[in-house]
């Protein structure tokens, strides 16, 4: 046999695969680009982008604190991708995203304890034991640490307390270390701030080092060793607190000002707050502090500066303060040093009304506190928010203020934004409205920019004067031109409120701010928002052509009007041509000042002192059927078409003359039952009618012989035919 292996030929050695050991990579031939995996992977991005998608996909409102956000931001319509987040679907999807990969729960992990809501006494314990599984045990000695927490790092662990003791707690960090935002509603029995559930609230408290907005709604009285637990803790992080307790939690026994939220002791304590909330907070909060008095003046205290009440507590970041409107809270709030404050909003939703007041009594007693605060805290503001009193009933709220109460040249001359209610007093009485104009004599002359609104303050008794006007009772109150004021936010408005041959009292505000900045009160006013309303999410037909009829009145003056989306609704741009000829046949055609016009249905010959509009108002019998009436209704459209097409013909025929009078004297032949009346409206309102108007449903409700729906038409002889319809 030979001793070596024959060598294979040049052709085997060339067909053969080639041998490659493990240690060779196997090269890849001609791969295809369109094949190849990306070449960035996940793992690639950085995980403050990872981190700001997911926020994205979880966010949900006020979880990361009490803040709120822009009023005046767009809003969209709800839909399955854009909707917002619930805190379910929120907390769902953050379960998810943990469980994807390593990467991702270590990126995840603090989105899940970022928002802790503690409701029950089970609840808490199982923060508790989450948080105390992931971090090390609080313990109580010196300054050393102890071997089992000295294997973290110095951010891992934060030592608190009073160093001239020489003793400090280690508090544990672990998931505590994530949460931002907690809020403490007791929702069962047993936790009604009881001592158990106060006890493990306040555990939590220390477990989280890095807390930032602390919301609280308590029943009862919270005792003085929680409120230093609190203090102690988070007294020099804090940036937001909201506090909501009932008149239950407070009693003469045990209110002292050591026990209270507002006592100087306890928020002062807070030097780097920004966010204070105490809409909800009950007047005895307010104990005697030897600084307020017990019964609310008469009149404006003086303003010489020896008068002035001293303030005690000083809040040097606070810069969005909410208050609600009542006098005691609001002459406290007058005693606080604010120097940053500059966002004020003031609650009347919760206002309730004494047995022994009644409720035309808030402005008697509200105009004192409320000039105090606005004399120490008014330079400062430059948003202002007012929210009017809760009711099912859309009605002017009992409780109004009108915002032309902060417009005044010595209570926020540094006021830009303004946001209230279409239910509140409108800032002139609405008897101003037609005098308010460019020819009108009540027109103020033109205030240049560099006027300054201190030079002629007004004395200490008008807003008092102004402010005990009865409520209905018509007065303009803006005095002076305001010079900062550049954005309004509305809320409330409704589409079938802006019909404008329908007054309302969302329509007074609007013909408000028209005319006060035709007349130079607003000379600065450049945007007026419906917050909250969005024209593309309302089921009214008539909708978008109501809402340009109104932006075209604000754009006549130099104003944006734009709906809750933050559009400017406008007809598109179409040839020139037919734009005129669709613009005067919506309007109908103009009459002049001082002429006469004839009515060819009626024969009457009316006098019009102003540009009018006259309108043919037919009526029609009540039908026992609803599909009835409709077809009775599609039929006399119809006629009113045949009739229009005839009158064109005759118009140009000379041959049809005849024919056209006939036609008109038969059509002003009608039974004794069909009644003809000429109505005088505005030139410029459009034609278009709601079907639920609110004055029919009540005239439906009360069973009077009203009309209960109808429908507008116009014919090109520009005359409108209103076309009555009675419910069954």
């Amino acid at each position: 046999m030979p001793s070596e292996l024959p060598l294979p030929s040049p052709t085997e050695a060339s067909t053969s695969p080639p041998q490659y050991t493990t240690e060779q990579p196997i090269p890849l031939s001609n791969p295809d680009p369109e094949c190849d995996p990306p070449k960035f992977i996940s793992t690639n991005l950085p995980p403050e982008l990872w981190l700001e998608i997911f926020r994205y996909a979880t966010y949900v409102p006020r979880s990361r604190g009490i803040a709120h956000g822009d009023p005046f931001a767009p809003e969209r319509l709800p839909n399955f991708a854009w909707g917002v987040n619930t805190p379910i679907l929120s907390n769902r999807t953050k379960c998810v995203l943990v469980r994807v990969c390593s990467e991702w729960r270590r990126l995840a992990t603090e989105l899940l304890y970022e928002h802790l809501v503690i409701t029950s006494i089970r609840r808490a314990k199982l923060i508790i034991r989450t948080l105390q599984q992931t971090g090390a045990l609080p313990t109580q000695g010196s300054n050393k640490r102890s071997s089992s927490s000295m294997e973290g790092t110095d951010a891992d662990t934060t030592q608190s307390g009073d160093s001239s003791e020489g003793t400090s707690k280690i508090v544990p960090v672990g998931h505590g270390q994530w949460v931002r935002h907690l809020e403490v509603r007791p929702c069962t029995r047993n936790s009604n701030n009881s001592i158990p559930f106060l006890n493990l609230t306040a555990y939590i408290l220390v477990l989280c080092p890095n807390l930032q907005s602390l919301s609280g709604a308590w029943t009862d009285n919270v005792p003085k060793g929680f409120l230093a637990v609190i203090a102690k803790y988070h007294g020099a992080t804090l940036q937001g607190l909201q506090w909501e307790q009932t008149v239950q939690a407070y009693s003469k026994e045990i209110a002292t000002p050591a026990s209270t939220v507002l006592s100087p002791t306890f928020l002062s304590s807070f030097q780097r707050l920004r966010v204070l909330d105490l809409r909800t907070l009950a007047n005895l909060a307010i104990p005697n502090f030897n600084f307020l008095d017990d019964d609310v003046p008469s009149s404006p205290p003086p303003t010489g500066d020896k008068d002035k009440p001293k303030s005690k507590i000083t809040l040097p970041y606070l810069t969005h303060l909410r208050l609600p409107i009542t006098s005691v809270l609001i002459q406290y709030a007058s005693t606080l040093h604010l120097p940053s404050l500059h966002s004020l909003t003031l609650d009347a939703s919760q206002a309730v009304t004494l047995p022994h007041r009644s409720v035309a009594s808030l402005p008697y007693e509200l105009y004192a506190p409320l000039y105090t605060f606005l004399q120490a805290h008014g330079p400062h503001i430059a948003t202002l928010e007012l929210v009017p009193f809760k009711s099912s009933l859309n009605k002017p709220s009992p409780f109004p203020l009108s915002p032309a109460v902060f417009l005044q040249s010595d209570t926020c001359p540094n006021l830009e934004t303004l946001i209230f209610d279409c239910r509140e007093r409108p800032i002139v009485s609405p008897s101003a409205y037609d005098t308010l104009g460019p020819s009108s004599q009540h027109k103020l002359p033109a205030v240049s920019s560099s006027a300054d609104p201190f030079t002629q303050p007004l004395p200490a008794s008008y807003l008092a004067n102004m402010m005990r006007v009865p409520l209905g009772e018509d007065k303009q109150v803006m005095n002076a031109p305001h010079l900062r004021l550049r954005k309004i936010g509305i809320r409330g408005l409704e589409i079938d409120k802006l019909y404008p041959i329908n007054p309302s009292f969302s329509q007074n505000h609007l013909r408000a701010l028209i005319g006060a900045r035709t007349s130079g009160l607003l000379p600065r006013l450049e945007k007026v928002q419906s917050i909250g309303f969005l024209v593309d999410a309302s089921a009214d037909v008539f909708a978008r052509d109501i809402f340009i009829w109104w932006t075209e009145r604000f754009e006549d003056v130099g104003i944006d009007l734009v709906d809750g989306e933050g559009v400017v609704w406008m007809y598109e741009e179409e040839s020139k041509g037919g734009k005129q000829k669709q613009k005067q046949k919506g309007q109908g055609e103009k009459v002049e000042k001082g002429d006469s016009f004839r009515n060819e249905a009626t024969g009457e010959t009316l006098e019009t002192g102003q540009e009018k509009q006259a309108i043919e108002v037919k009526a029609v019998e009540p039908s026992c059927d609803t599909a009835k009436s409709e077809d009775l209704s599609s039929q006399d459209e119809k006629d009113v078409v045949q009739s229009s097409s005839s009158a064109e013909v005759a118009s140009t025929d000379p041959s049809h003359d005849k024919e056209g009078t006939s036609m008109a004297e038969e059509q002003s032949e009608e039974p004794p039952s069909s009644s003809y009346s000429v109505v005088m409206v505005a030139r410029d309102c459009p034609i278009y009618v709601h079907k639920t108007d609110p004055k029919e449903l009540r005239s439906k409700c009360h069973r009077e012989s009203l009309p209960l729906r109808y429908t507008l038409r116009s014919d090109p002889n520009h005359l409108i035919s209103l076309v009555l319809t009675q419910f069954p």
